[in-house]
Order: structure tokens, then sequence, then C-alpha cells
């Protein structure tokens, strides 16, 4: 019996696409990824899609539902295995070695397609948004529908923390119970508030694995919930009656695209019982309530993130008047992700700031301003994350970044348009001032 894929490649993996076409082979980083794939089955590789909507789906392209996905995708490659998933150590791709892979012949290609019902049917296009949410595994189109989503007991310490830092992927829910979770890649996990009837947020599931505490550090770092490793391990230590050591291996349930809303959902009663620690499963269509509310209830996180020069501690001085100031509407969930991707470290000097708290600081920059007569764009390959002091240069156009390394990112590209913007800048005062 022949199964069909859906395989959703990104346009960061541009160049991997064309290699892997080109060598007729599709490489993962796990076996997982995709495990079950077998000679004579389709798959379907969807490239680069864009929203049908304007504006589009809050969080897109990291949607709930098939219709909510339906777009334009640049491309649409149709192929059939030819060798099923094997295990290679040949060099193909520049990025990474992804040793797991299979072979493929293509069978057609469509370019610029409507990647919407009736077009494509409604199975295909979720199990393309499936592999989406599981960071482009392949996904059975026949296991698209009849997902399973579940409700767990989340601390409130734990979901300040990763909402205060702006984390949305690459999170670890750990906890102590070692058994692996009933849920499909790119399930919905909903945060229900510990001791309330409430849900205050959610994420999509990724995976399920035991790990030591250290590894979990290195892996997932402020991911896990808290500003340091020593922090993380004194307080696991605290949940557990100090029973481990960083040796210890605990329980991690890997979610992305996390969300927070400004006012939490009120279940309704009985829906989550009491006496439950963990999680509790649910029906799609049990919990299509959540996922519309998610719709229409306001996120968290829409206004303006403060930078340390918004923060007034000083003593009450001369007098003051009202003002009426106009500000420019940003993105502040992008200069959250592009601070997060990287930990919170300057791209210019490599520096980490830690608050008397414990948290960690940094600001996001624009590199072609959003104000003035500079009329930037607020898009994530525009924001670069950097210190208090390379801000305020950068703010300047006091230096130039055309002989700066600037630090990277798999997950974050810096456009190149705006990094010559900047450095055109730079070189107007330079003129000016020597003139």
């Amino acid at each position: 019996m022949v199964t069909n894929w859906c395989i959703y490649v990104g346009n960061a993996a541009t160049e991997n696409l064309k290699i892997g076409r080109s060598v007729r082979t599709w490489g993962v980083d796990e076996l997982k990824n995709i495990k079950g794939l077998a000679v004579g089955d389709t798959v379907l590789f969807v490239f680069d899609i864009t929203s049908r909507y304007t504006p589009p789906p809050r969080g897109y392209p990291r949607v709930r539902t098939a219709k909510d996905f339906e777009g334009s995708a640049t491309s649409v490659i149709h192929a059939r295995v030819t060798l099923a998933p094997h295990r290679s150590e040949s060099q193909l791709w520049p990025d990474k070695l992804y040793p797991y892979r299979f072979e493929f012949e293509e069978t057609a290609e469509e370019r610029d397609v409507s990647f919407q019902t009736p077009t494509f049917d409604a199975a295909t296009i979720d199990a393309t948004r499936m592999s989406l949410l599981a960071r482009g595994a392949a996904r059975r189109v026949q296991d698209a529908s009849g997902m399973q989503s579940c409700l767990y007991n989340t601390s409130s310490m734990w979901a300040t923390f990763l909402q205060e830092q702006g984390v949305v992927d690459n999170v670890n829910f750990w906890r102590k119970d070692k058994r692996i979770l009933r849920l499909a890649a790119g399930a919905a996990f909903y945060f229900k508030a510990l001791g309330a009837q409430q849900v205050v947020g959610r994420g999509y599931f990724r995976e399920n694995v035991n790990i030591s505490v250290e590894e979990a550090w290195a892996r997932f770092g402020t991911g896990n919930g808290w500003p340091t490793n020593e922090t993380f391990f004194q307080g696991i230590n605290a949940f557990t009656n100090n029973e481990v050591s960083r040796d210890t291996e605990i329980n991690c349930i890997v979610l992305d695209g996390i969300e927070w809303l400004a006012s939490p959902i009120a279940l309704p009663v009985n829906f989550f019982p009491k006496g439950i620690l963990g999680a509790k499963y649910y029906e799609d269509r049990d919990v299509a309530f959540l996922a519309s509310a998610f719709s229409s209830n306001a996120l968290s996180g829409e206004t303006a993130t403060p930078l340390a020069s918004d923060c007034d501690d000083s003593p009450p001085g001369p007098g003051r008047a009202d003002q009426t100031v106009s500000r420019i509407i940003r993105d502040t969930k992008l200069a959250r992700r592009v601070k997060a991707l990287h930990r919170y470290r300057c791209q210019i000097c490599n520096e980490i700031l830690t608050l008397a708290n414990g948290v960690l600081y940094a600001e996001a920059h624009h590199l072609q301003p959003l104000g003035g007569d500079h009329h930037g764009p607020d898009v994530i390959e525009n924001i670069i994350c950097v210190c208090p002091n390379h801000h305020a240069l950068l703010d300047y156009f006091a230096i130039s970044l055309s002989d700066i390394k600037i630090e990277r990112h798999p997950e974050h590209s810096v456009g190149g348009v705006y990094l010559t913007y900047h450095n055109a800048q730079h070189q107007d005062r330079l003129s000016i001032r020597s003139a």
C-alpha cells in the first residue's frame, strides 16, 4: 500500500533543497523524522508558503488549523521514494551532515501554486502544517486529522520567566515523571495554571526525551525556565526534594511556538478534574473552544519591549508637562525571538548582561531604522541582538559593520541589504564630519 507524505521546506533551506534535488536525496538529523517511509511512497515537498490572508492569522505559519495555514507556495515538488531511510556519513549539505536519508525521484513540480482547497485537499494541507510544526519532519497525510492535544499543570514561576524573557522556541517543559507523552509532533500543549481552572498559554509539541540535568541546560539554556545553570539545578532539587544530581535524567517535553494570553481562559466546570497533577489528553474537537479563544484573545507582549532608558528610578525632579508622542508600532515578538535565539548574547561583542535579579538583558536593533527618514521594515532580517553599548553606537551610526564579524544563528538570517544601508549611513556621517 502506497503512503502519501508531506515535508515542509522553509525559505532558509533553499540551498539545501537545491542540493537535495540535484542528488535526489533528502536528509534529516534524526531517523524518527523520516521513519516509516518506504519505497514507492509519494512525498510532497512544499517549499516556502505565504498566507492567503491579509493580515495573516496570528502566529502564522505556526497555526492551529489547515484553513489558517492555506496560502501560496513558491514550489510544490511531487516525488516518489526510491530508497528507504538509511544512514550515510557522506557530506552533501554545507550546514549539517543530516545523516538519516532517503532517496527519491521527482515526478512533477508546480511553481507559484495556490496551496489551499480545492487545489489541495485539507488533509494534505494539514499534514504540511504538521511537518512545519515538527521542523520539517515527514508527516503522513492520513495522520493529519484526529490529533490529540493535552493540558498540563504549569508552574507560574516557570511560565512568568519564559514570558518575560520572550523565549518562544526550544522550550523545555521538564518534569519528574519519566513516562513518554502520547502526543504527535505538532500537537497543541496547553498550559493550565497550577491551582486554578484556567489556561494561560500554549505551545506545540516537538518531542519527549529523557536526558540528564546537565545535558538539558546545554540543549535548552534559558528555555528551561531558569536564568542560569545553577538556578536551574537548584530549582529541580527544590521540586524533587533534593533527589537529583547533574547526571540525573529528567523528562523533557520539548515545545515550540509558545504563546501567552493577556487574559487567562476559564475552563468549564470539571473539564480538568481536581487531583490530576500532570497531563490530561483531549481530542481536538473537545478543545476547539481553546483554539478559538487563542485566535480571538489578545496575546501578551503586544506593547513595546522597554529599554534600559525607559526605566525611571530617579527621585522626583523638576515639574513635568504632558506630551503626546507618535511612536512607530513594531513587532516586539520578532525582537524577543531574535534575543531568544541568540540567548541574549550581543552579536557584535558576544557579551551577556545579567541583571541583579539574575535575568538576562539585551536589546534589539533595527539596522535600517523604522523611524525618521529611514522607513526600514520591521522584519527579522533587519534586526540584530546587541548589548546597550553597541545599541547606542549603532543608533548613531557611529560604527561600521563592514569589518565586524556578526555572530549568526541558523534560524536568524541577517539581511545584507540592511547591513549595506547601515554602513552607507555611517559613511555619510564620516563625510559630513570631515567636510
